[in-house]
C-alpha cells in the first residue's frame, strides 16, 4: 500500500504490524495489548531506554499520521523506514 496511494490501508496495515511484532515479541495477549503494557514489558525486559523511546515515538507517529489528512508519499515512506527500523531493533 506504500505506493499505491491508499494512505489508510497502509497505516492500517503499518499499525497492525507494529502492534502484531511488539505482542509477539513481549508475549502479551492481543486483549491486553496498550501502551502501558508494552512500556512496562520493555522495562521489565531491559530494554534500552533508547529502543523504548523509539518504539514509542513510532507508535504516535503512526497514529499521528493515521488521522492527519493530505498526508505525503514522502512522509509514508518516513514512517514505513522508522516503522522497519522498529521492527528490527527489537
Amino acid at each position: 500500500y506504500l505506493n499505491d496511494g491508499n494512505d489508510e490501508r497502509f497505516y492500517e496495515e503499518i499499525y497492525k504490524a507494529l502492534w502484531g511484532c511488539l505482542a509477539d515479541k513481549f508475549n502479551i495477549e492481543l486483549r491486553q495489548l496498550s501502551r502501558e503494557t508494552v512500556e512496562e514489558k520493555m522495562r521489565e525486559k531491559q530494554v534500552p531506554e533508547a529502543q523504548q523511546l523509539l518504539v514509542m515515538q513510532t507508535l504516535n507517529d503512526v497514529d499521528m499520521a493515521r488521522f492527519a489528512p493530505g498526508d505525503s508519499a514522502s512522509k509514508k515512506q518516513a514512517i514505513y523506514d522508522e516503522s522497519i527500523r522498529t521492527i528490527v531493533q527489537l
